[in-house]
Parts: C-alpha cells; sequence; structure tokens
C-alpha cells in the first residue's frame, strides 16, 4: 500500500465515522416524526402532538431530570410555546410551534453560563420528551 492510498483509506475511515455519529444524531424517538436533529444552539425535532400535549410533556421530563421551572410563556392562541428551566449552572429552554400538520416542532437549548452552548443535553432531553 503506497502513502497515498493509506491517506485516502483514512480519510475515508474517518468520513464514515463522521457520517455514522451524525447519524445518531438523527435517529428518531417514539413521539418524534422526523428524528432529532442537532440545531446551531441544542437540539430540534418534530413530536407527535399539539403545543398543549408536547408541554406536558416536556414539564414532565423536566421534573424527572431535575430541572427546575422557572417561567413559561404562551403566544399566537397556544400555538407557540416556552418553557423555561434551570438545573445547576445550565439554563434550559424548550421552544414550541405547533404545526399545521398536527405536530409541533420543537428546539430544546440548554446554555451553561452566556455563550456555551450544551447540545448534547439538549438532545438528550428532547429524546424524553419525544418518548413521554
Amino acid at each position: 500500500m503506497t502513502k497515498n492510498q493509506g491517506v485516502r483509506i483514512s480519510a475515508l475511515l474517518t468520513m464514515i465515522l463522521y457520517l455514522s455519529g451524525c447519524a445518531a444524531a438523527v435517529v428518531g424517538a417514539a413521539g418524534a416524526v422526523g428524528g432529532i436533529a442537532y440545531s446551531d444552539r441544542g437540539a430540534k425535532g418534530e413530536l407527535k402532538g399539539d403545543t398543549s400535549k408536547v408541554n406536558q410533556e416536556a414539564q414532565k421530563v423536566f421534573k424527572d431530570m431535575g430541572i427546575k421551572q422557572t417561567a413559561t410563556s404562551t403566544e399566537s392562541s397556544g400555538q407557540e410555546r416556552t418553557l423555561d428551566g434551570k438545573t445547576g449552572t445550565m439554563k434550559v429552554s424548550v421552544e414550541m410551534k405547533q404545526q399545521p400538520s398536527g405536530t409541533t416542532q420543537v428546539e430544546v437549548i440548554a446554555r451553561e453560563g452566556t455563550v456555551k452552548w450544551n447540545k448534547d443535553y439538549a438532545k438528550d432531553v428532547l429524546a424524553k420528551i419525544a418518548q413521554e
């Protein structure tokens, strides 16, 4: 094997491992319609049910995970909801937006400090909401 072939194989294996890691991030949970993916600040997905149902599930997950609920908001006659909480130094926000299909677009944002996002924690929270 030449040096160039070794580099190409190594690059190919790295790409395969990277892509399989990305695929794992988009694995569907039970209540997720299209899977869960990382977003710029956390994790997002489309879940079965309206915003009221998803909000109730998110509140259960907050309680189960020890996230203290700090605020809630409802806009557009319940079509958009936000649930905020805190655990330790981490602030967690669940943003829900009703879709015409009867599903809810959800983004979970987990922030440590002012600019550090914890996308893995956000994905874990969203996966648990989808399983409820």
